[in-house]
């Protein structure tokens, strides 16, 4: 994901879990967006969702979820600002989604 976003030409930074992504989440660097996994080890998705959505105000988060809608409903995850980007897609899918997303967001 994170090549196919720096091919786009937008600048990344990745997280290796849930707590990292809620650090991240919270500090000044002005994202655009946020992609974000259904499911990751440590801090859960819906707190880091929760983290970015607080601290980056009308910033727009992809939820890349294999995870059927009710299931990630039921988690928290699906929630104003979050488009969900069902699992499998191919990267021309994530380059779009995550185009449309900001620029609705604008």
């Amino acid at each position: 994901m994170a090549e196919t976003i720096r091919d786009a030409g937008f600048d990344v930074v990745e997280a290796i879990d849930g707590d990292e992504g809620k650090r991240l989440a919270l500090d000044s660097t002005d994202y655009v967006a946020a992609c974000i996994d259904g499911v990751m080890p440590g801090a859960p998705s819906s707190e880091v969702i929760d983290s970015f959505q607080q601290s980056h105000p009308g910033r727009p988060v992809l939820l890349c979820s294999g995870y059927m809608p009710t299931e990630l409903a039921n988690r928290g995850l699906l929630k104003p600002g979050v488009t969900l980007l069902a699992k499998p897609f191919a990267p021309s899918r994530l380059r779009e989604e995550l185009e449309t997303a900001i620029e609705r967001s604008a």
